[in-house]
């Protein structure tokens, strides 16, 4: 069976010449059967060769099968493509239309990568139950009944240890990759912390995430997350009925604010001058904000001593309030408000009291205007007192605050009693819980 053919032909009695040698070689074209007429080779191996024509070269060349699978061109397209075994992907992947990857019945994904999602997070069918743990140090021991892993397998694990303190075996929560040492049994390696031994689940149809997810998320989608103790900044997972019901974060869940408050104080000191009723304050950085309360000590009697709501702020340095008597204060004269120390808490900006009661006058660092109405929960702490103390009061307590800015948009007031009259003890705290 031929396998070239040549332009240059021959019959009987030509001289044969050199040139026509030549020709008869150069000239030869490779046919269909120098290729389909060789033996063929059914599992072909990354050294393999192929004959390739190369840009720019008149010569035939070579290459291997793994040189060309490695530098395919970009932009190479294939349709129902099957990859198995082990695959590495890098750069870009753009994947279109219905995308499945792996079994559900028997594979997980894992996506591994920099992370602004919160961490591992895992969402998944049902938990694989009714399995113990037992650590020591850092290598921690699995025993259930059929497990059904092998070596190598990766899984998102939830542990329950037996300690009553807040920090337990969740420190361990997290995808480890198992050893099987038996049908029952296999090993994980772990931080060594948290409880020695308790009870396990994992998830055996899981997506892993370890990514940043954008956009809303909507749908039934099953979470099985782990839970935590709530710390100041932590945020909810809530549906916005009025977003077309996208899941958002919020900060507090029902609390939208709380605060433990110093009830000692530290007394600030600034300047007025006044025009008509408009009474200008100067004092560098004084952090007040328009609606914001405070109780001002006029000194020499440049303005009377009461409550005002900031009326205006113009600048870092300065702010306003409105005063009942008018008249002209042109040189600076002295005045005095007090401020309560925030020892912990979220969403309160500020706490102002008098220096001589425990009357005290609390601002949200964010309420919104419309909100009315809300709840309010106060409560003494650490004092040491000869009389009993009441609990704190925001009704009925107009003879301690005018009763335009007992409530304001940013906030409220409220006084602290004995049985024998208003609390002046510095040596304690307040705790306030607001819901709206």
């Amino acid at each position: 069976m031929p396998t070239l053919a040549s332009t240059q032909s021959f019959t009987d009695g030509n001289v044969l010449s050199a040139t026509s040698l030549t020709n008869h070689v150069i000239d030869a074209t490779p046919l269909a059967t120098f290729i389909s007429g060789q033996t063929a080779v059914s599992a072909p191996v990354p050294a393999d060769e192929f004959l390739i024509a190369t840009a720019g070269s008149a010569s035939a060349k070579k290459i291997s099968l793994s040189t060309l699978a490695a530098n395919l061109p970009t932009g190479t397209t294939a349709v129902d493509l099957a990859v198995t075994g082990a695959t590495t992907l890098t750069g870009v992947l753009t994947a279109n239309g219905n995308t499945i990857i792996g079994n559900a019945a028997t594979d997980t994904l894992t996506v591994n990568a920099a992370s602004s999602f919160g961490g591992d997070t895992t969402l998944g069918g049902s938990a694989v139950t009714s399995a113990t743990w037992a650590r020591s140090t850092t290598t921690l021991t699995v025993t259930k009944t059929a497990h059904g892993l092998t070596t190598g397998n990766s899984r998102y694990f939830v542990f329950t240890g037996t300690s009553s303190t807040p920090v337990t075996s969740s420190v361990l929560n997290g995808t480890y990759t198992v050893t099987v040492t038996s049908v029952d049994v296999f090993t994980i390696t772990v931080a060594d912390a948290g409880d020695v031994v308790g009870t396990v689940t994992w998830y055996e149809r899981t997506l892993t995430l370890s990514s940043t997810i954008t956009g809303p998320l909507q749908g039934n989608i099953p979470v099985n997350v782990a839970s935590v103790e709530l710390g100041t900044g932590d945020e909810f997972l809530v549906k916005d009925v009025s977003d077309s019901n996208r899941v958002k974060t919020t900060t507090g869940g029902l609390f939208k604010a709380w605060a433990n408050i110093n009830a000692n104080f530290t007394s600030i000191n600034g300047s007025v001058t006044r025009t008509g009723n408009t009474a200008t304050i100067t004092k560098t950085d004084h952090n007040l904000r328009v609606g914001d309360v405070i109780y001002i000590t006029g000194g020499s009697g440049s303005i009377a001593s009461s409550w005002y709501a900031v009326f205006s702020v113009p600048s870092s340095s300065t702010f306003t309030v409105i005063t009942a008597a008018s008249g002209t204060i042109s040189t600076p004269a002295g005045v005095t408000w007090y401020q309560h120390t925030i020892l912990a808490g979220n969403n309160v900006y500020a706490a102002y009291g008098k220096n001589s009661e425990r009357v005290i006058h609390v601002s949200f660092i964010n309420k919104p205007p419309s909100v009315d109405s809300y709840i309010v929960n106060l409560a003494a702490a650490k004092f040491t007192l000869g009389n009993n103390c009441l609990p704190p009061q925001v009704n009925n307590i107009d003879d301690k605050f005018p009763s335009d800015i007992i409530k304001t948009v940013n906030g409220f007031g409220f006084v602290s009693y004995t049985t024998t009259g208003t609390v002046t003890a510095t040596t304690g705290e307040y705790h306030i819980q607001a819901i709206w």
